[in-house]
């Protein structure tokens, strides 16, 4: 999801290209956010969704973390078990 998300695209778009749903493409961005932050919680810092305006912050969010990734393609690597 993350190399298709570097491409650029919408939700929207990823959940088309990868064939899932947007709910699951949404729940899979919280889950790495959430082990983003546990690892930097600088690179993508927390919002509370209900808090007016975290549509664009949770944008600002993605940008910074693929901005990141690109700069750092070796973070892609799997996760070692």
């Amino acid at each position: 999801m993350l190399l298709a998300a570097q491409l650029g695209g919408t939700d929207e778009d990823l959940a088309d290209e990868l064939g899932i749903s947007l709910s699951v493409i949404k729940k899979a961005w919280h889950s790495i956010y959430d082990r983003v932050c546990a690892h930097d919680p600088e690179l993508v810092p927390a919002t509370t969704f209900s808090e007016e305006g975290a549509a664009g912050r949770g944008k600002t969010k993605k940008q910074r973390l693929l901005a990141y990734l690109r700069d750092h393609p070796e973070e892609l690597r799997p996760a070692v078990a």
